[in-house]
């Protein structure tokens, strides 16, 4: 009998030793698993980046922020810069112009462009200073050339046909010219035309534009009146070189009366 309790004595408390075994392997089981689930980012699902700091990790930014345009740009494929980066300017081509003249309500239809009548032979300026290119193009050049030529100068090249390259606000003389053609004859680059309106009888900008070409060319070959109080001066110079400035009333395509004063420099 006493060897019956001894046993189960035995058997109790062997049972009682066993028993903290089995609940720290418990405890530390559960402490991993605490603190694997307190520590994001370890494992297989670990984000690419810590939210404490932008651009870390495998899906790091391109660039930065304050960096405009630095890196391989792949969010976007070329999004545009921020506004303070100034873009390399692209190369220009004649190809990328409109073919065909612009929408040009205020002037009148468009008219063959003819080369003044010239002086005698014998005719010699008083004063004169040659010129062999028309806004950095040369006389003799081929319409696809000027516009390449006008493009990469800045120029805005609104349109072109066989014959003439038409423009938009072009400096001249001092002044901005709403309109501005270059003629073409055989080819190459021959007359121009710097065209500005208004839509009251006014010859502020003749009368500039006069005394301007007075100071540099000395006093024109030709001074006539025109109908309706219009009129036309005309200088000549060597080697068949001409300069026009015209004034007058004129009707428009959109059938509006407007007074133009026109610059023409040409040979």
């Amino acid at each position: 009998m006493h060897r019956i309790i001894r046993t189960i004595a035995v058997v109790l408390l062997c049972g009682t030793l066993c028993a903290p075994c089995t609940d720290a392997r418990g405890r530390k089981k559960d402490t991993s698993t605490e603190q694997h689930q307190s520590r994001p980012g370890h494992g297989n699902n670990r984000p690419t980046q810590r939210p404490d700091r932008p651009g870390h990790g495998n899906n790091r930014p391109t660039q930065r922020p304050d960096r405009p345009g630095h890196g391989n740009n792949h969010h976007g494929h070329g999004t545009p810069s921020m506004p303070h980066h100034r873009p390399q300017p692209p190369h220009h081509s004649y190809h990328h112009v409109h073919h065909g003249r612009p929408h040009r309500p205020n002037m009148p239809p468009p008219r063959p462009y003819r080369r003044p009548t010239p002086p005698p032979p014998a005719w010699r300026p008083h004063a004169w200073r040659p010129f062999h290119s028309i806004l950095g193009v040369a006389f003799g050049t081929a319409v696809n050339i000027s516009i390449n030529a006008l493009l990469n100068s800045g120029y805005d090249v609104s349109g072109y046909g066989d014959n003439v390259v038409y423009l938009s606000n072009v400096p001249m003389l001092s002044m901005s010219w709403p309109v501005a053609n270059l003629y073409y004859s055989n080819g190459g680059l021959y007359g121009s035309e710097f065209v500005y309106s208004t839509s009251r009888y006014s010859m502020s900008r003749y009368n500039t534009v006069y005394n301007s070409l007075l100071g540099v060319y000395g006093a024109p070959y030709s001074v006539q009146s025109l109908a309706g109080g219009g009129r036309r001066a005309t200088w000549w110079g060597n080697d068949g070189q001409y300069i026009t400035l015209n004034f007058g009333g004129d009707y428009t395509t959109g059938g509006g009366l407007r007074y133009f004063t026109t610059l023409s420099f040409g040979r």
